[in-house]
């Protein structure tokens, strides 16, 4: 008996989804809700984190249907971020970026080396 061969194609995720022209058009509806949200609510949260979320749930519907139910869309993911972030176990500052715009934020920014086998802190372009 003859061993079953397999052809496994690979691709490189890293740039596709973001690049894609529905999600640029949706995150220049949903950015600036998420940043207005942000600067009022009481609960922080991770600004991405509620961003992906919305965008996974908009997946949910046909494209027309999420751009018409971006706004219900936005509040239910909105809810959900922060009732899951009132019961968190681990307090606020504790959190990575927590409760700062992912652009805006003061903390270090990590980064891999080339090779991966270190993580670097960087402060103003510094390591």
């Amino acid at each position: 008996m003859w061993p079953i061969m397999t052809y496994i194609r690979t691709i490189k995720l890293k740039h596709i989804w973001q690049q894609d022209k529905r999600i640029e058009r949706a995150r220049k509806v949903i950015i600036p809700m998420i940043e207005k949200d942000l600067d009022c609510s009481k609960i922080k949260y991770d600004s991405q984190d509620l961003e992906h979320q919305i965008l996974f749930r908009m997946t949910t519907y046909s494209e027309k249907e999420s751009f018409n139910k971006i706004n219900e869309i936005f509040e239910e993911q909105s809810y959900i971020t922060k009732e899951r972030m009132k019961n968190a176990k681990i307090s606020p500052e504790k959190l990575f970026q927590f409760g700062y715009k992912r652009e805006d934020h003061k903390r270090p920014k990590l980064k891999w080396s080339d090779n991966k086998e270190k993580l670097f802190a960087i402060i103003r372009n510094k390591k």
